[in-house]
């Protein structure tokens, strides 16, 4: 029997069909963490995977909408016996595999095989950047000459202290997200990530928004998500931030409140 609601498995299969391909685009930049060198190349890469990192996170609520949608118009059905016959097909569906993609449909195991997929990820950026990092540290071999190089000595008698000219890189920082739970957390997210993003001349706002949105969680993520993903958008989308969680003075407070709140561990005073 087929079903009566054939339209609503037609988006499903468009929207699995999608989200097969942002999956993918994911796991080849996870496979070409390991041959990369330097960490314009990770930022580059990186880039990549955020962006389909946003989708994925859209197509799920998407998918999550069109299955609940199926469900809710086979509860409301009047007919018992077309009713059980959806139900059937609905249930035959969820444990099935998607034929074109070979997915999962059911949207736990999605859900899981997604957050799978993000691990790997984090694991083989923190893998890469620990290499290049370790690279960087390396000594640089000199081209040989005829005639020995003639190193300058630094002039002591100067104000100012002699600085080499060469220097090891500092390795690469990790932001940590921020869910808006915690005010008081802001100011140290947000400076983080303009020290380390924002300030990145070669970085485009857009690829520094996709870089903002994948570090945002929770109710901060939720804030901004209706803001299109454009280059134009950028600034609007930290401005909105600012607005709601740059607040000194209530940041202080809840520290003050904190403190207040902590007990001795004794009440007597000693000397």
């Amino acid at each position: 029997m087929t079903s009566q609601f054939v339209s609503d498995y037609s988006i499903i299969h468009s929207i699995l069909s999608n989200l097969h391909g942002h999956l993918t685009t994911r796991n080849n930049v996870i496979t070409q963490f390991p041959q990369l060198s330097s960490s314009d190349e990770i930022l580059q890469l990186s880039s990549t995977a955020m962006t389909a990192h946003l989708e994925v996170l859209s197509l799920m609520d998407d998918y999550k909408e069109a299955i609940a949608s199926i469900e809710d118009k086979i509860n409301d059905m009047e007919d018992g016996a077309k009713k059980e016959e959806e139900q059937r097909i609905f249930s035959s569906m969820e444990t099935s595999t998607d034929g074109s993609t070979n997915i999962p449909v059911s949207l736990p195991l999605l859900a899981k095989l997604t957050a799978k997929q993000e691990t790997k990820y984090d694991r083989a950026f923190e893998a890469a950047t620990n290499r290049v990092s370790m690279l960087s540290r390396l000594p640089q071999k000199q081209p040989s000459t005829s005639t020995p190089s003639i190193q300058p000595v630094p002039d002591h008698s100067s104000a100012l202290p002699y600085l080499p000219q060469a220097f090891v890189p500092l390795p690469p920082m990790r932001i940590e997200p921020f869910d808006g739970s915690n005010i008081t957390l802001w100011s140290s997210f947000h400076s983080q990530f303009q020290s380390i993003i924002g300030s990145r001349s070669e970085l485009s706002p857009l690829e520094k928004l996709n870089y903002l949105r994948s570090l945002l969680k929770g109710d901060a993520l939720k804030l901004v998500q209706s803001i299109p993903i454009r280059d134009d958008l950028y600034s609007h989308t930290l401005d909105r931030l600012k607005v709601a969680y740059d607040r000194s003075n209530h940041s202080t407070s809840l520290l003050y409140q904190k403190l207040m709140g902590m007990k001795p561990k004794s009440s007597r005073i000693e000397d």
